[in-house]
């Protein structure tokens, strides 16, 4: 049975370009367990626990989740040169076996550098531009949020620095979508797999941070400063249609696009979107300008010389 289902989820693309998940979690999630036997090790997965439980080992580290990675892959540094895609998804994410293969293989075989499933429409969220929109596979966006990310192993070397003491990393996701430079098409939100949260927003991050006296606010407003960071509109730049067109940042996209939205507004059962959010997402869908920069490149390659500087002492 896991042969057949092999053989018909994943991608050719996927069988030459191995995945590495890591979660950080107290427990694995069933649907990523299964993935290494179902892809015939052409997937690894890896946990990071937030606590050290009686009987257990591998990797923990007290923190948050981006600072917990950090710490991982400078324990594991051979994993970012052995795959060719590393996926850092949230604990709370639902989905099936089947429905995770797909979105990876969709990812692989369209080479995306940067890229999350989409969320089910009745999922708790941050941004409405992750939401499903019904009439795409994929929409190259300007936004991948920090809930379920997936990087080439090769934008995930150049941006692990900044994972560094920062526990829940509010505000990397407004730019690390150019880095390390800006591209039309290989930033992506996969509408064809979608996933569940369903697990209220920082619920447990929040309670994590609060326990070590660190406040949410106070590191994102650092980051902000520190990296010169300047909130892009949150747009879809093209999408690949369910019917295999491909349409560029325009009128069509965006009409297309919000009647996904708006036809779909009674499933979203957890939050629902008021015609003020819904008029302020089409606005900016018009006022993106893809050569507007998100962040500032001087002070971001002052963080990388300094990171390097003091990396090198230790």
């Amino acid at each position: 049975m896991y042969a057949k289902l092999f053989d018909k989820a994943l991608a050719p693309e996927l069988r030459t370009k191995r995945v590495f998940i890591l979660v950080r979690a107290l427990d694995m999630p069933a649907h990523i367990a299964a993935l290494p036997v179902l892809s015939n090790g052409a997937i690894a997965v890896d946990i990071s626990r937030y606590q050290r439980r009686e009987g257990e080992e591998g990797h923990c580290f007290i923190g948050g989740k981006w600072s917990g990675i950090y710490d991982y892959f400078q324990q594991h540094p051979d994993v970012l040169d052995r795959f060719e895609y590393i996926w850092l998804p949230d604990d709370d994410i639902e989905s099936t076996v089947e429905n995770a293969l797909e979105f990876l293989s969709v990812v692989a075989r369209n080479g995306f550098r940067l890229a999350q499933p989409a969320l089910e429409l009745d999922s708790y969220f941050a941004h409405a531009l992750t939401l499903q929109s019904p009439y795409f596979i994929y929409r190259n966006t300007s936004l991948v949020e920090l809930m379920m990310p997936v990087f080439s192993s090769a934008l995930l070397k150049e941006i692990l620095p900044l994972f560094k003491d920062r526990h829940a990393a509010l505000g990397l996701d407004l730019f690390w979508h150019q880095l390390p430079e800006r591209s039309r098409r290989a930033v992506a939100i996969v509408d064809a797999t979608p996933m569940g949260h369903y697990r209220p927003r920082q619920q447990f991050l929040a309670g994590k941070m609060t326990e070590m006296q660190i406040s949410i606010l106070e590191e994102s407003r650092a980051t902000h400063r520190q990296l010169g960071i300047r909130r892009q509109p949150l747009a879809n730049i093209g999408g690949k249609t369910r019917s295999g067109i491909y349409l560029k940042q325009g009128p069509l996209l965006t009409w297309l696009y919000m009647r996904g939205l708006k036809s779909n507004l009674h499933r979203m059962t957890r939050r629902s979107l008021s015609t003020k959010e819904l008029k302020k997402l089409k606005r900016e869908q018009r006022l993106f300008d893809f050569h507007t920069p998100a962040f500032d490149q001087g002070l971001y390659q002052r963080f990388l010389a300094d990171f390097k500087d003091a990396h090198s002492k230790t």
